[in-house]
C-alpha cells in the first residue's frame, strides 16, 4: 500500500520532485520532512525538526521525530533520518544513520533508539540497541548497503513504514534502569519523590511489556545484527581507526574547506577534489574524528578520502 496519496496534494508534489535522479538531496529531505509531518500529525505530541545533533558535537542530522512529555516538559528523540539523493549508494547513508544513533544513545544513555534511512523517495527503517551498536532492519532481509532492500514510498509494500511508525509510537526508547528519556536519568534528590510519584503503574507496566516484547524479537535479530558488526567494525578499522596511519597514504587528501553561508537552506562546506574540481558538501557529509593524533574532520568519496584539521566556523 502506497503512502503517499494520489491525486493532486502538496505530498504527492514533494513526492515528484524528489523522485528525479537528478535532483539535489534538499528535495528528498523537503518530502519525507512533509510525510513525517503528517505520520506524526499530534502536534502537542509531536514534532519533526532538521539539521539536529544527536549529541553535543556539530554532527547534525536531516530529520529527527522528537516527542514532547507536558508532565516533564521535555522534548526527546524517538526516530532519527538521514536523507540522500536519488543516486547516493546505501552504503554511505547506512554508516550516517548508525553513526547518529550510537552518538545519541551513548549521549543520553539509551537502551535502543530508531533510524530511518532514505534514498531519493525509496527508505528502510532499523533499531539500533546499545549492547550491539549495529542497525539490525525493520523490515526486508538483514542484508545492508542493498538498495534491492529500499521500499518505494508509492509502491505496494510501502505499508512497511505505517508498521514502523506505530511502533515508534507504542514503543518509545527508554533509558538504562529504564527510565523513559524525558524524565532525568539522575533526579536531584528534592525531586525523588515526585519522580517515582509520576511513574504510575501503567508505565511501568507498559515498560515491562516493552522488555520483554524485545527480549523476544532478540532472538530473531542476533543474525543480522552479528553479520552487520562484523562488516561495520571492518569498515571502521580500515576507515575510521586506521586513518591515523592511512592519512599519508594515496587514498588521502588534506584539503581547505570554506563555508558558504545560506539562509533558506542548509549552508555549503565547499573544497577541491583530486581532479581540481570544487565539491559541494553539507556539514553532516563530515565526520570528527582522529588523524595523526589531531582531530580533523574526514569526508569519505568513492576513491579518496579528504580530511582537514581547519573546519570553518
Amino acid at each position: 500500500m502506497s503512502v503517499v496519496p494520489r491525486g493532486r496534494n502538496i505530498l504527492r508534489k514533494h513526492y515528484q520532485e524528489a523522485k528525479n535522479e537528478n535532483e539535489a538531496e534538499y528535495k528528498s529531505a523537503a518530502f519525507w520532512h512533509a510525510w513525517l509531518t503528517r505520520a506524526f500529525n499530534d502536534l502537542d505530541r509531536y514534532e519533526v525538526s532538521s539539521e539536529f545533533a544527536p549529541d553535543d558535537t556539530r554532527r547534525r542530522v536531516d530529520l529527527v521525530v522528537k516527542r514532547y512529555d507536558g508532565d516533564n516538559d521535555t522534548l526527546y528523540a524517538l526516530l532519527w533520518v538521514e536523507c540522500k539523493r536519488p543516486k547516493m549508494a546505501p552504503r554511505e547513508v547506512e554508516f550516517q544513520g548508525l553513526d547518529a544513533a550510537v552518538r545519541h544513545i551513548e549521549a543520553d544513555g539509551l537502551m535502543f533508539i530508531y533510524v530511518m534511512t532514505t534514498i531519493g523517495v525509496s527508505f528502510r527503517t532499523w533499531i539500533v540497541k546499545k549492547d550491539t551498536k549495529t542497525l539490525v532492519p525493520l523490515h526486508g532481509n538483514p542484508e545492508y548497503g542493498d538498495k534491492d532492500e529500499y521500499v518505494d514510498a508509492d509502491s505496494a509494500g510501502a505499508h512497511v513504514l505505517m508498521q514502523t511508525v506505530q511502533r515508534v509510537k507504542a514503543q518509545e526508547p527508554l533509558r538504562e534502569a529504564p527510565i523513559v528519556p524525558s524524565q532525568p536519568a539522575n533526579p536531584p534528590l528534592g525531586q525523588y519523590k515526585t519522580y517515582q510519584t509520576a511513574e504510575s503503574s501503567t508505565q511501568a507496566n507498559a515498560r515491562q511489556q516493552q522488555q520483554q516484547v524485545y527480549a523476544a524479537q532478540q532472538q530473531q535479530q542476533v543474525y543480522a545484527a552479528q553479520q552487520q558488526q562484523q562488516v561495520y567494525a571492518a569498515q571502521q578499522q580500515s576507515s575510521g581507526q586506521a586513518e591515523a596511519s592511512n592519512a599519508g597514504s594515496p587514498a588521502w587528501q588534506a584539503v581547505k574547506v570554506t563555508k558558504r553561508p545560506h539562509t533558506l537552506r542548509a549552508d555549503e562546506y565547499l573544497f577541491k577534489d583530486v581532479r581540481g574540481v570544487v565539491r559541494s558538501t553539507k556539514e553532516e557529509d563530515w565526520v570528527e574524528t582522529d588523524v595523526q593524533g589531531r582531530t580533523a574532520s574526514i569526508y569519505r568519496g568513492k576513491r579518496t578520502s579528504y580530511y582537514t584539521y581547519d573546519w570553518p566556523t
